[in-house]
């Protein structure tokens, strides 16, 4: 059997970061006289912040849902994302996956400066075949073009394909892609909400799926 290649999102699936990015927002919209709870904004944790905007503020005009994705990322770069830190047990998740034959792609929706502030703390580059970031397409997640480009970069030859997030809109992207959903539990959203978004297999964290992959890997 071929080995298996992997397409890991970054934000809440191998970074920390799901808390900052969440209350950025929640700034940023406040800011503007747009009151929300944290947990309401959370439901779209992971989705395209243009189709977020759209759904919380659809009489916003696009020209100011615009304006303010690009304050929000400003403001996250400035203030918040100096707070991340990698979640348990990346460094040998992918360290696992590369001794093991192995491919590794990052999908992303971040810009290229945060996937380089990430990679410092993940220290994962050199077990990486290759990134994709939000500005390499015009649609995210729940659209497939992360992947579809995460796909494309992919070096053969690979056999399954396994996309792993922390949200449900990672799992709905990687199945219009064609390849398999799998969760892991540090975005907020629950076992049962990734499983019936079609995750196949749901982790608690980094480390908690190389135990799933290397338990799997064991069984005959």
């Amino acid at each position: 059997m071929k080995p298996q290649a992997f397409i890991f999102d970054v934000e809440g699936t191998l970074i920390d970061c799901v808390a900052l990015i969440l209350r950025c927002w929640q700034q940023t919209l406040a800011g503007h006289g747009f009151a929300f709870p944290v947990e309401e904004l959370h439901r779209y944790s992971g989705m395209d912040g243009k189709l977020m905007l759209a759904t919380l503020l659809p009489n916003l005009s696009s020209s100011a849902r615009m304006s303010l994705l690009g304050e929000q990322g400003e403001r996250y770069r400035n203030e918040y994302i100096g707070h991340a830190r990698a979640l348990p047990g990346v460094d040998l998740l992918f360290d696992w996956l590369s001794r093991n034959g192995h491919q590794s792609v990052l999908a992303t929706t971040s810009q290229p400066d945060e996937l380089r502030h990430y990679l410092k703390l993940l220290r994962i580059t050199d077990s990486v075949s290759a990134t994709v970031c939000g500005d390499e397409v015009s649609h995210e997640k729940p659209a497939p073009d992360l992947i579809d480009v995460a796909l494309a970069k992919l070096p053969a030859p690979y056999g399954e394909v396994i996309v792993v997030g922390d949200t449900p809109y990672d799992a709905e992207a990687a199945q219009k892609a064609g390849a398999i959903a799998f969760g892991v539990l540090t975005g907020g959203f629950s076992t049962q909400e990734l499983r019936e978004a079609g995750c196949k297999e749901v982790a608690r964290d980094p480390a908690d799926l190389l135990r799933v992959l290397a338990g799997q890997q064991a069984t005959p």
